[in-house]
């Protein structure tokens, strides 16, 4: 049986897209009052209802089945769904340092790599799960290095 640690994935918390659903709710509910108040044609209501459709089937799948937003393994890490200039995936031997920092959208983990790029995870979009991607990205350089808890 192996120690290696299985690969980790760290997904995106369910508030941004409850937030953003919300917010499209409220906007449908406005165009459908006007669209009554107004006396628009049929179809209008049709484009209403097809557009409602489609709000629910993506809260559905936020909800369900959240975007990966880090994934660790024994080799290195992916970044993905964040916008940004920032470096998606890296090796953890090309990784010169992880710190968190706070940016203008508050605190995030900047992974800075040998060669000056840089890496930057927003950890208000994980939620709860911030702080345990936080130990689990300090945990897979640890052993990237070769450090052990001291026993």
């Amino acid at each position: 049986m192996s120690n290696e640690p299985v690969a980790t994935t760290h997904r995106c918390s369910r508030v941004p897209g409850l937030r953003a659903a919300g917010t499209v709710l409220v906007a449908i509910g406005a165009m459908v009052i006007v669209a009554v108040l107004a006396g628009s044609p049929q179809w209008a209501g049709w484009v209403l209802v097809g557009l409602l459709a489609l709000l629910v089937a993506v809260v559905l799948r936020m909800v369900v089945w959240p975007p990966v937003l880090l994934a660790l393994s024994a080799d290195g890490y992916r970044i993905g769904h964040v916008r940004g200039g920032s470096t998606r995936t890296a090796s953890w031997e090309d990784v010169e340092s992880a710190t968190t920092t706070t940016a203008a959208g508050g605190p995030v983990v900047v992974i800075t790599l040998t060669d000056g790029r840089r890496s930057v995870l927003p950890l208000n979009l994980l939620g709860g799960r911030a702080l345990a991607a936080q130990h689990d990205i300090h945990d897979r350089l640890d052993e990237a290095f070769g450090y052990r808890p001291v026993s």
